[in-house]
């Protein structure tokens, strides 16, 4: 049970990334030329917003790290 939900996780973590692509959705210029718009406390805020955006993608949940045991 565990290792068939380890491998749908992971089919759809797969397909995930190819719909957004592997590419950035922004050149780092232009990443750049957003922030100098920023204030500076604008700025901390947009990259805390990019910190914690994908910082969940890949990792199981306790409850769900309870249950699984891979062999």
């Amino acid at each position: 049970m565990a290792k068939e939900k380890f491998i749908k996780d992971l089919e759809e973590a797969l397909k995930r990334a190819e719909e957004r692509g592997f590419e950035p959705e922004e050149t780092q210029e232009e990443r750049n030329a957003r922030f100098d718009k920023m204030t500076p406390k604008e700025k901390a805020e947009a990259i805390i917003a990019e910190v914690f955006e994908f910082s969940g993608e890949g990792f199981l949940t306790e409850e769900e790290e309870k249950e699984c045991t891979y062999e």
